[in-house]
C-alpha cells in the first residue's frame, strides 16, 4: 500500500523539511499553499495523514478539517502552528485534530506522532478476536493477553 501524505502550508521551508523526513517514512507527498488548493487536492485524492497549518494566506487551516472528516475517517490531521498557546492547541483537537504540534518543533517529535496517530489508526481498523484473555489483531499480527488500555 502507497502511503499519501498532504502538507498544506505557505511556507517553503516548512515544506522542504517536511517532505524528506516523510519520504523517508515512506509516504508519496502533496503539496498545498493554501485553504483552496488544499480542498482541491483533497476532493481529488485519498490522504492517509494531513499536516495542516493554521496561518494560511485565504484563512484558518482548521476550516479543512471538516473536509478532511468528510472525505475519509482515516485520515489522520496533524496541526503545526505557530498558534502554539493552550487555547489554540485545545481549539485544533476540539475541531477534529488527531494532532497539534506548536512551531518550532523536532523532527523526532514530528516523527513521533505520526507514527502516533498512524498506529491509532491501525489499531482501530484491526480485524480484532478475542478469546478468553487473549486479544489477536489479526492485521498487524499481534498478540496480547490480558487487558489493553486504549
Amino acid at each position: 500500500m502507497q502511503l499519501r501524505a498532504l502538507v498544506v502550508d505557505d511556507q517553503p521551508h516548512i515544506i522542504s523539511f517536511l517532505r524528506p523526513v516523510l519520504e523517508r517514512e515512506k509516504y508519496v507527498v502533496a503539496h498545498a499553499d493554501t485553504i483552496s488548493q488544499g480542498e482541491k487536492k483533497l476532493r481529488s485524492g485519498h490522504y492517509h495523514v494531513v499536516i495542516l497549518d493554521r496561518n494560511l494566506p485565504d484563512g484558518d487551516g482548521l476550516g479543512l478539517l471538516p473536509l478532511i472528516a468528510e472525505t475519509s475517517q482515516e485520515t489522520k490531521t496533524i496541526v503545526l502552528s505557530q498558534r502554539g498557546a493552550v487555547g489554540h492547541r485545545v481549539e485544533g483537537l476540539d475541531k477534529g485534530a488527531d494532532e497539534y504540534i506548536s512551531k518550532p518543533f523536532s523532527v523526532e517529535e514530528f516523527v513521533a506522532r505520526l507514527h502516533a496517530v498512524t498506529r491509532r489508526n491501525l489499531i482501530k481498523n484491526e480485524d480484532v478476536v478475542k478469546f478468553g484473555g487473549v486479544t489477536i489483531y489479526q492485521t498487524a499480527h499481534h498478540i496480547a493477553w490480558g487487558t489493553l488500555r486504549k
